[in-house]
């Protein structure tokens, strides 16, 4: 029979690790990214789309890949505590296979061109300025991007009379650049997280030749988690977003709404080091665009299928 004693000891025991574990799981984890000047690390950014579109009894499939390497340095702190990043493209690979038009392939790392074709004609400009390209952003320490500069003053001239190279980099403006590195961050909460909290990050834009877009990304922290040796907290990602086309592509005018129908991604992120490691992203959009040519509007039925990875490496590739 348990002594009075004893029980009271074990109560008091009990109790203690109850309050341990209260005040262990009150505290979070903190996810926010450090730098320092002269930090540099080697991200490796890759893009697929598949795109299908049914116009009357046709059906067309589009596709393409792009694949970044890009060195960022980080240059002294903001006044307000940002950081300031030079991103450095060092390897820069495309390909694209898009019906009545052609296929088309760029790689940086090799000295001839594809030539004699419209798309060759037109990308190879565009990729060509971007390759070897450095431009300069700010990011707070939650994976905001505040603002952008070089990318814009690097295209305008060569976009003026190119809409197909335009439709690949957002209509090249500086505000398109910042979208997308926002949807290759992971944007982090202002407070200490547990297993299961979510937060949230909208954002809008409008894009030079392209139209409008609207964006709300949902975050979860769904615990801590390894890659290899390297301990790292587990982000799930769910997105939402509108794509306002309106686009002149010169003999055609098209216009209309792509919606996601799935937006899902995972993000593996050092508290420690305070960096991303990985983030991949799955995201589908549908929706009915319309083609004007002349007097003639035709409607296209439209699907696509797009996958986003991010990736730290430790070295520049061979």
């Amino acid at each position: 029979m348990i002594t009075s004693r004893l029980r009271s000891h074990i109560a008091l025991l009990a109790f203690a690790l109850v309050a341990s574990a209260s005040a262990r799981a009150g505290e979070g984890v903190t996810l926010q990214y450090k730098q320092k000047e002269g930090d540099r690390q080697i991200y490796e950014t890759s893009s697929s789309m598949q795109q299908k579109q049914v116009v009357g009894d046709q059906t067309l499939q589009t596709a393409f890949t792009m694949k970044e390497i890009a060195v960022r340095t980080f240059k002294e702190p903001t006044a307000d505590g940002d950081f300031t990043i030079a991103s450095e493209n060092k390897r820069l690979s495309f390909t694209a296979n898009i019906p009545q038009v052609g296929e088309y392939t760029y790689d940086s790392r090799k000295s001839e061109r594809e030539s004699g074709t419209q798309l060759a004609d037109e990308l190879n400009k565009v990729f060509g300025r971007l390759d070897g390209a450095e431009i300069t952003f700010t990011m707070t320490p939650r994976g905001e991007v505040r603002s952008v500069s070089g990318i814009q003053e690097l295209l305008a001239d060569i976009l003026e009379e190119n809409p197909i190279g335009a439709q690949f980099v957002g209509g090249g403006s500086n505000e398109a650049y910042k979208i997308g590195l926002a949807e290759r961050l992971v944007y982090l909460p202002g407070k200490p997280v547990q297993p299961g909290d979510t937060w949230e990050q909208s954002f809008s834009a409008k894009l030079p030749s392209l139209g409008t877009m609207t964006a709300k990304r949902t975050f979860k922290y769904e615990g801590p988690d390894k890659v290899g040796d390297r301990p790292t907290a587990r982000i799930s990602v769910a997105s939402e977003m509108v794509f306002d086309l309106n686009l002149d592509q010169g003999d055609a005018d098209v216009s209309g709404t792509l919606k996601t129908t799935k937006g899902q991604g995972t993000a593996q992120f050092d508290p420690e080091a305070g960096r991303l490691l990985s983030f991949k992203s799955e995201i589908a959009l549908s929706g009915e665009l319309s083609v004007k040519v002349g007097e003639m509007v035709v409607a296209v039925q439209t699907e696509q299928n797009q996958t986003n990875t991010t990736q730290l490496l430790e070295e520049l590739p061979d």
